[in-house]
């Protein structure tokens, strides 16, 4: 089991990154997401529905952190596509009025199951016999989509703690578009930020950083998620980076690219350090 998650973790990892950085607009780039995330549970839902697993802890592990990890996928990559469908016929005036109704509708959900929202962010264990073992009950649950009725491959549980890991992305994203749209600095809830920062370079340097900085493994987070931050640290903008990455890849090689400017930059102050050091002995 553990080898086929981890396949099917590789093989998602590999196709969301392939949306991304082939997909310009961003609401076919969640459509499309969406789609690959739900073909991955299928697989995921084929492999557990009928499966024996070894012991409770294992099935307890699957339910309550492997599944909702896949899972939350969908659910973030559908309501991403709702929401932005929504706010693509709307006026700057709606976009906000709209954004602080779906912010009130998550926190409400996050409410109304407080006591589970507690349980999972404190990592309490003491119930996870009740909420995380299948059942031959069927489920009762609000948030329908295709493929979590039923009770051989998810437990009602499992599929809440699946909306809070979604519903949280979703969440962060919607209080930076909203903090944009009013111009404003973003707040201590969306991010902690000493002071806000601005970037004064071409908005290339930070497409450039933020692909050599996935490539090289340096950060783990999707482009999409990394970009967001960018925006969020930088107050700036940064729309259709496959595009611009494109862009960068049809450069003449004589041009000036950011990251070799930057690492010019380090040498040239480590080598004004070391003649300082020198020079003072």
């Amino acid at each position: 089991m553990e080898a086929f998650v981890s396949e099917l973790k590789s093989s998602l990892k590999n196709e969301l990154q392939l949306i991304e950085q082939q997909t310009d607009i961003l609401l076919d780039r969640y459509r499309l997401s969406a789609k690959a995330v739900s073909s991955i549970v299928l697989q995921l839902k084929d492999k557990i529905t009928n499966y024996q697993f070894k012991n409770s802890k294992d099935e307890i592990f699957f339910f309550k952190k492997i599944l909702p990890d896949f899972y939350s996928e969908v659910i973030y990559y559908s309501k991403s596509f709702q929401i932005l469908t929504k706010l693509s016929i709307c006026e700057r005036e709606g976009q906000k009025i709209l954004i602080r109704e779906e912010l009130s509708s998550i926190t409400g959900y996050f409410k109304e199951h407080q006591e589970l929202y507690l349980y999972y962010h404190l990592g309490d264990n003491h119930l996870d016999d009740k909420y995380f073992i299948r059942s031959n009950e069927p489920i009762q649950f609000s948030y329908t989509l295709f493929c979590i009725l039923d009770s051989r491959f998810c437990t009602e549980y499992s599929c809440q703690i699946s909306n809070f890991i979604a519903f949280e992305r979703v969440k962060n994203d919607l209080e930076i578009k909203l903090a944009l749209l009013e111009n404003q600095p973003l707040s201590s809830t969306v991010a902690t930020i000493p002071k806000q920062l601005k970037w004064k370079g071409p908005k290339v340097g930070l497409v450039e950083f933020g692909y050599a900085s996935k490539d090289a493994g340096y950060l783990d987070e999707s482009f999409q998620d990394i970009f967001a931050s960018f925006e969020q640290l930088f107050q700036i903008r940064i729309e259709n980076s496959s595009r611009t990455f494109q862009e960068i890849i049809a450069r003449k090689k004589d041009d000036p690219i950011v990251m070799e400017v930057l690492a010019q930059k380090v040498k040239q102050r480590k080598e004004k350090m070391n003649e300082n050091y020198t020079s003072k002995k």
